[in-house]
């Protein structure tokens, strides 16, 4: 349990709420100052040793199978990847809204020739993999991610950062170059909405809401770069920072027009 040196009074609560539990398997690293939540990360991960790491948000919460089911999606028996990600569920003030991803993974189906993703035949057709040189967002949101601790050495930050949240915008995409991604469709995370992530207010209307922010600013962007920046740091392979992937083939002309020609048509599920 890492406290990014909160307020005295929430830091005296912790304490609290971790005296009462009484439980020898929580441990307690208060920070000294105020990091941010990618650092603070790290600063727990240094002193953990578990071989595959999750990182759960205090405003989500966990189905009853999470760790269980995302584990054994890790270990399926037809590829290792340094990161999973399932879907997930919003809920608004305790109402479920909707799930995620679903529908952005049935587009993937189209694409198996290309070798940037296929369907893998494990747990009823739920679990997809993702090349490392696939381009664009495959994961829902920070607590919905299990990754392989080996993924996560070559991202140790080696300087401070430009913001202090967005640790799934840096983690996710990192360790995605480094072997690709593993999406299981099952949602089995409860994400709070709220003003303070990726939403105006409290009521759903888009999910480009973010979008309309006064302030907003493309942190993906940002974060994919330091990414590539701390793998070079760190000593990740050459290749791999080129987001070159061992699943990476050149596509035949017509495997091109045909996905061009469908990606000009409206969508069906």
């Amino acid at each position: 349990m890492v406290d990014d040196a909160s307020s005295k009074e929430h830091r005296a609560q912790l304490e609290r709420i971790l005296s009462e539990l009484s439980d020898a398997r929580i441990r307690y690293l208060p920070l000294s100052e105020n990091v941010g939540q990618t650092l603070s990360f790290f600063a727990g991960l240094e002193v953990t040793h578990g071989d595959f790491v999750c990182a759960l948000d205090p405003d989500d919460r966990y189905a009853p199978t999470f760790i269980e089911e995302a584990l054994a999606g890790h270990l399926n028996p037809y590829v290792i990847c340094p990161v999973l990600s399932t879907d997930q569920y919003l809920l608004s003030r305790q109402s479920l809204i909707s799930g995620g991803f679903q529908t952005h993974m049935k587009r993937r189906e189209w694409e198996p020739q290309s070798g940037h993703s296929f369907r893998l035949p494990w747990q009823s057709a739920n679990l997809y993999f993702i090349s490392a040189n696939a381009p664009g967002w495959h994961w829902s949101t920070t607590s919905s991610l299990m990754f392989r601790r080996a993924a996560l050495s070559y991202l140790r930050p080696h300087k401070s950062f430009p913001f202090k949240d967005s640790l799934d915008a840096y983690i996710a995409q990192g360790a995605h170059i480094l072997g690709g991604t593993l999406f299981f469709t099952k949602p089995l995370i409860y994400r709070m909405v709220h003003e303070r992530n990726d939403w105006i207010s409290n009521s759903i209307y888009s999910s480009f809401q973010k979008q309309e922010r006064s302030d907003a600013i493309r942190i993906a962007d940002i974060a994919l770069q330091l990414a590539k920046e701390a793998l070079r740091v760190n000593g990740a392979p050459v290749d791999i920072i080129r987001s070159r992937s061992p699943y990476r083939r050149k596509e035949p002309l017509l495997i091109r027009w045909k996905r061009s020609i469908i990606e000009r048509l409206p969508f069906r599920a």
